[in-house]
């Protein structure tokens, strides 16, 4: 999992949680990892070691009631600087990924309320991770291997980043989005699945623009009177394949578009692809891929997308390696980063690379 994408927020549900008894449904481990992250363009570096404390917890109430937590502790340490957003910065936090609680009210259908993970959407372009509060009615149907699954979402867009300008009192952001995916499943674990997603954001406060200033986004005025010269309402689609090459090798496909419809031409379309193989034997698993990001300045609020590419108006290439040491308990990461703008702007560097290093004991049982 990727550890800087953990929230800020202090999840009440955990108690709740530790103190139910368990069942043959529920889940409660734990897990520990370290890392290492560096940063840097013209106006930015960042040298950051940490160690991660991650528990995952998950507990059936009932054949319609299920509750889940994923969250800990992160540590860290180390120097960073710059000039506008310090969005690397060393922090000592209690984190969450996910807080919620689902009940399904229909045989298909469920409404899923807390602190939810927004890694479901599937695209860097839209949202890069991150942990939202929200809601989110969904339905489930998945006849003979065939998938539909459709869903509606209502989440408060919570910044991640922290702009070294005040930026005074502001109202609730929201973010509106409504998925469909659909496709084929085989019990392999062979997969062709395609979706489309519909996205809305609204009351983006000043403080979100401007961060997004330094992101890529077109924006007006400055501090407490920044705001977004475009709306951010749009569609987002792909597809992902995970293809069983042999008994031990599998390949992993996949695409997302996003286009922004209230943007102008040249800055409202982001494009991004991954392909990755995972080897696997009693022994060990290895897993090297790459990643492929081009997001224009104006498909989607930059607060929100990816940090590792640098955010918008960029385009640029990842690699990355994870080795799974199963007989020695340890998986190995290994994550690197390159982009360059799409066009010049006064507040961004052209080059911005991001690596990370990561050594986690895999999850154990309490």
């Amino acid at each position: 999992m990727k550890l800087k994408h953990l929230s800020i927020i202090v999840p009440g549900l955990c108690g709740l949680l530790l103190s139910a008894g368990a069942s043959a449904a529920d889940i409660a481990q734990w897990k520990l990892g370290l890392y290492g992250r560096s940063t840097d363009d013209s106006l930015s570096s960042s040298r950051i070691v940490g160690l991660a404390g991650l528990v995952n917890l998950s507990k059936d109430f009932s054949p319609t009631l299920q509750a889940r937590f994923l969250g800990g502790v992160l540590l860290e340490t180390g120097a960073s600087s710059a000039l506008f957003t310090n969005e690397f910065e060393p922090r000592t936090r209690i984190a969450m990924q996910e807080a919620s609680v689902r009940w399904s009210f229909l045989e298909a259908m469920s409404l899923k309320g807390g602190v939810i993970d927004q890694r479901h959407h599937g695209s860097p372009l839209l949202v890069d991770g991150g942990s939202f509060p929200a809601i989110m009615l969904a339905y489930d149907n998945a006849p003979g291997g065939f998938v539909f699954h459709a869903d509606a979402q209502s989440a408060i867009p919570v910044t991640r980043t922290f702009s070294t300008r005040p930026t005074g009192k502001d109202s609730t952001p929201v973010l509106l989005t409504q998925k469909i995916t659909a496709g084929f499943e085989h019990p392999s674990g062979a997969k062709a699945l395609a979706r489309v997603t519909h996205y809305q954001f609204r009351g983006l406060t000043h403080g979100l623009a401007q961060e997004g200033r330094f992101y890529g986004n077109s924006i007006a005025g400055a501090g407490a009177a920044a705001r977004y010269l475009y709306n951010y309402e749009g569609f987002e689609a792909g597809p992902d394949f995970v293809a069983r090459l042999t008994g031990r090798l599998t390949w992993n496909l996949g695409l997302s578009y996003l286009q922004n419809t209230r943007g102008p031409r040249s800055r409202d379309e982001g494009l991004y692809g991954y392909s990755n193989f995972v080897y696997r034997t009693r022994a060990f698993a290895v897993k090297p891929g790459v990643q492929w990001y081009r997001n224009q300045g104006d498909t989607a609020p930059g607060t929100f997308t990816s940090s590792e590419f640098g955010h918008n108006n960029r385009t640029g290439l990842g690699a990355s390696v994870r080795l799974e040491l199963r007989q020695a308990g340890v998986d190995i990461e290994f994550q690197a980063r390159r982009s360059r703008l799409i066009e010049p702007v006064l507040y961004q560097r052209d080059r911005f690379d991001y690596f990370l290093l990561s050594v986690e004991l895999p999850y154990a049982n309490f």
